[in-house]
């Protein structure tokens, strides 16, 4: 009997297993809040129009009798301006009252000051004996509170020292919360020698800081506000020099005076 050898075959698969390794990054996020505060800025000029920046000297006078010089039924005018340059969201407004400063006097008949008085025009005696002589201030002084306080200006008639606000920073009226407190016609700042129709609101300087003219709102440029001065004087009246002032104050934040 033929014997079969049987060989069993092996057959071997050799594996291969190539691995890449993927590595993912940790992350976060947070958020940092930036804060800043832009701070108010303000500054104001205040001038004679007729001299121009830097002249704070206002000079009264008409057409009749010449600069600085008044005679009785016939006002003399003056007429200054406030620039004002602030970047206040809420704007700014601008108040006038009489001066708490002395002011030097010094001419022929010798020197002295006119001291803080009820009125802004006033007069040193030119014997120097210590007696002042004022004109005196018959308007009404001016109260925001009470618009009604201004009067209207009649040539010849009216006598003392007042003054009316006659150019507004903002014509259209809508964001100048004062500007009803001063109603005007013709021309707003005249002498005595314009037409008779010209009438403005007049009022006396007042003793505390009264606002004249408010602009609630932020601009990148200037903004102006005129007033003009006016006295007359009685026959009566001393003559001789007088002088005074008047100080105006701006003032950032007229949120009180929105419309």
């Amino acid at each position: 009997m033929q014997m079969k050898k049987i060989v069993a075959a092996t057959s071997a698969i050799a594996l291969s297993l190539s691995m890449t390794s993927v590595a993912f990054a940790a992350t976060d996020s947070g958020n940092i809040q930036l804060e800043v505060e832009v701070l108010d800025t303000l500054s104001m000029d205040c001038y004679d129009v007729d001299g121009g920046l830097g002249d704070t000297m206002v000079t009264l006078g008409d057409s009749t009798t010449g600069a600085g010089n008044v005679v009785a039924g016939v006002p003399s005018v003056g007429k200054s301006r406030c620039n004002v340059t602030t970047n206040d969201d809420q704007g700014y407004y601008l108040s006038i009252m009489r001066s708490t400063e002395d002011v030097t006097w010094a001419g022929a008949n010798g020197s002295g000051q006119y001291a803080t008085a009820t009125n802004v025009l006033i007069h040193e005696d030119p014997n120097l004996d210590g007696t002042w002589y004022e004109i005196p201030d018959t308007l009404t002084a001016f109260d925001e509170a009470t618009p009604s306080t201004t009067n209207t200006w009649t040539d010849g008639t009216t006598k003392g020292f007042g003054f009316s606000v006659v150019a507004f920073p903002d014509s259209s009226v809508a964001n100048n919360a004062l500007a009803d407190n001063w109603t005007t016609t013709g021309d707003l700042c005249v002498d005595g020698t314009g037409p008779a129709t010209d009438v403005a609101e007049y009022a006396g300087v007042p003793a505390a800081n009264e606002a004249i003219a408010a602009v609630p709102e932020y601009s990148a440029t200037a903004t102006t506000t005129d007033v003009c001065y006016k006295v007359d004087v009685l026959p009566t009246q001393q003559s001789g020099d007088y002088a005074g002032q008047v100080t105006f104050t701006a003032t950032s934040d007229a949120s009180a005076y929105l419309l």
